[in-house]
């Protein structure tokens, strides 16, 4: 398949050619440069673009969902866990217990109450 230019270097003359510096094409990105400075401007538009390039032309490794993909999921949200009926520990007690346990507590704060009193 046919590179496409992504990057093009800044020209010395204005009659001088542009010199592709990225070109990108299925599954592959070539790119000449020899170095590289930072990037003018916006540093964060600038790793978005390249990771909108790789995204584009190659196929993302297992396990890794493309930007488009999780752009096109929404917002991201948070749910409760899933609590399994099989854990003991997990389940609601019983509600006989629970009253039990209440009315013994109620009973026991009664007679603190009036211990302290007399």
């Amino acid at each position: 398949a046919a590179l496409e230019t992504w990057l093009v270097g800044e020209r010395t003359d204005a009659d001088a050619p542009l010199v592709p510096l990225v070109t990108a094409g299925a599954g592959r990105v070539w790119v000449g440069l020899v170095e590289m400075q930072e990037a003018g401007g916006d540093s964060a538009a600038w790793a978005v673009s390249w990771g909108r390039l790789f995204d584009r032309v190659c196929l993302p490794p297992p396990g890794v969902v493309p930007l488009t993909e999780r752009a096109a999921a929404g917002s991201s949200r948070a749910l409760a866990p899933k609590v399994e009926e099989d854990e003991p520990l997990l389940r609601p007690p019983a509600w006989p217990l629970v009253a039990l346990l209440s009315a013994l507590a109620a009973g026991l704060a009664l007679v603190a109450l009036a211990v302290g009193r007399g």
